[in-house]
């Protein structure tokens, strides 16, 4: 009988294999020396990988555990069907719409908080975390452009040098930077170049030459900015001027000044007292905008619910649940309003508008399935999943058969979570503190086609465990894997329990990755090889 194929063998040393193939493997592992050392070797593997991920042993799981998937399912679908009945009282109660995080109320409320509470501890966390951060991501990358190229371990030193040197080259470490509880720029001083602070409150009443970057608690402009402001935090107000855009990220940004461009607000509300200057548009998304300065050009509002007052140069394009025009505003061009009924919107007498007013109604969302396009986009979708699958077996076949076989274990769940939350975290850190911009693209983008590989070795595990088979040929590993993609396309249109699969699948995958990544990167010698 000739030798087995190494992953024959890694599934083997996990007691994956078929019990019939399982004595055959003992049997030939008995007269070959060369394969016995092999499985050895995979065996302190797996004693270096439960060490790492805090486990003494492999211990098969008791028997107890046979049913726990379908217990856990059974609890999921339970959970669901409560979780619906929460949800329809919710939608017939309006003022508790906040706490439905499925209307838009709900959502904002959720998102707005979020980045509020990763303004508020923002700077304890980047103290503490970015180094670690910034090497994991580099650790990441490299380890995974080392698996894809089939290079040794030790050749992924050059490969992380070379991405420092990349980072570290970057104008972001050119810029001035300064931290602490409160940051100040006095009347009397003049700051050339951009200026990035990070702390509890920043106030600007001097000059800043270019751009400024804020990520604090609350950020006070009465001086000038002559470069574009980027905020994240609880609480932005320009008392001052700023010559550029403004990009806020947060709960509130109250304009009491001049800002000669663009204002992109993404946060909860937005205020444009009397006294306050748009020399551009004002993009707002958000729950709440009140308007009563001047915008010399147009106002996109996505939201609850906008009050304007003031004056806006040429159109205002609102979509929301109230809008509300209050004399004496002026509106020099057209108005159009998405609502979902006419009474939504308010003009008061006194309100001036220039060009057409138009209201539209928006139809009551139909559910998705009724529509033909979500079919055609779900086909598509399946293509090209089984087209990346495809191409994945032919590249690395190993690495593609030994993610799928790791995907069931319930330390991929754990891993995979660990991965899921705490990526997002290091690289917006990364970004924010400007340790290296180009460093977290890298690490999105690997991000990013790591949660679409999640689906993919999920998909094959679910088909190769309904078809019985651990054949790993392209026909039939293709045959395994457009089965279970079909099943887990299905499984996510499930109203809200489909949400909870998605993340779960996510979650085992990206422990599945992580694992396999650990796995090959870890250099084995091989005797007689």
């Amino acid at each position: 009988m000739g030798c087995f194929t190494e992953l024959n063998y890694s599934m083997y040393v996990d007691q994956e294999l078929p019990a019939e193939e399982a004595r055959q493997v003992e049997a030939h592992l008995l007269a070959c020396t060369r394969c016995s050392s092999l499985v050895g070797a995979l065996r302190e593997e797996n004693r270096f990988l439960m060490t790492v991920l805090g486990e003494s042993e492999v211990v098969a799981p008791p028997r107890t555990w046979r049913f726990a998937p379908v217990w856990v399912g059974l609890a999921g679908v339970a959970a669901a069907a409560v979780w619906g009945v929460v949800i329809e009282w919710l939608a017939k109660a309006p003022a508790l719409n906040w706490l439905n995080p499925f209307t838009s109320s709900g959502q904002f409320n959720l998102a707005f908080e979020l980045l509020y509470s990763l303004a508020f501890n923002a700077p304890a966390l980047a103290s503490m975390t970015h180094t670690v951060a910034l090497w994991t991501i580099v650790l990441v990358a490299a380890t995974g452009v080392m698996v894809l190229m089939r290079r040794p371990a030790k050749g992924s030193v050059g490969l992380i040098g070379l991405l420092l040197t990349f980072a570290l080259s970057t104008p972001a470490f050119a810029l001035e930077t300064r931290k602490g509880f409160t940051v100040s720029v006095p009347s009397a001083e003049t700051v050339e170049g951009a200026l990035v602070a990070t702390g509890d409150n920043v106030q600007v009443d001097g000059t800043i030459n270019g751009d400024l970057i804020v990520w604090a608690r609350t950020v006070e402009i009465r001086g000038k900015v002559s470069g574009d402001l980027i905020f994240g935090g609880e609480r932005a107000e320009i008392r001052g001027t700023v010559d550029g855009n403004v990009y806020q990220f947060g709960r509130t940004l109250d304009v009491r000044g001049t800002v000669v461009r663009s204002i992109y607000g993404f946060n909860k509300f937005m205020t444009l007292d009397p006294e306050a200057r748009v020399g551009a548009d004002v993009n707002f998304f958000g729950q709440s905008l009140r308007s009563d300065g001047v915008v010399s050009r147009s106002v996109w509002f996505y939201g609850e619910n906008a009050r304007i007052e003031g004056s806006i140069g040429k159109n205002l394009i609102t979509h929301g649940r109230q809008i509300d025009l209050l004399a004496p505003a002026r509106v020099g061009g057209d108005f159009v309003a998405h609502v979902l009924r006419q009474n939504d919107v308010r003009i008061e007498s006194g309100v001036t508008i220039g060009g057409a007013t138009e209201t539209q109604l928006v139809p009551p969302r139909t559910s998705r399935l009724a529509r033909p396009k979500f079919y055609f986009w779900v086909v598509v979708n399946l293509l090209g999943t089984m087209l990346l699958g495809f191409v994945w077996l032919l590249l690395t076949p190993r690495f593609f058969h030994g993610s799928v076989q790791v995907v069931s274990r319930w330390r991929s769940l754990g891993l995979g979570f660990a991965v899921l939350v705490a990526a997002p975290i290091a690289m917006i850190i990364v970004a924010i503190t400007l340790i290296g911009l180009p460093i977290a693209l890298i690490a999105l983008a690997l991000y990013l086609l790591g949660l679409y590989a999640a689906k993919i070795i999920v998909g094959a595990y679910l088909g190769r465990t309904l078809l019985k088979t651990s054949s790993t040929s392209m026909r039939d590993s293709l045959l395994a894997l457009l089965l279970g993609l079909i099943i887990l396309l299905a499984l996510f249109q499930i109203p809200y329990l489909g949400k909870a699969i998605h993340a779960a699948v996510f979650c085992f995958g990206l422990g599945a990755l992580s694992s396999q990544l650990a796995r090959r990167a870890q250099p084995r010698e091989i005797p007689g090889s």
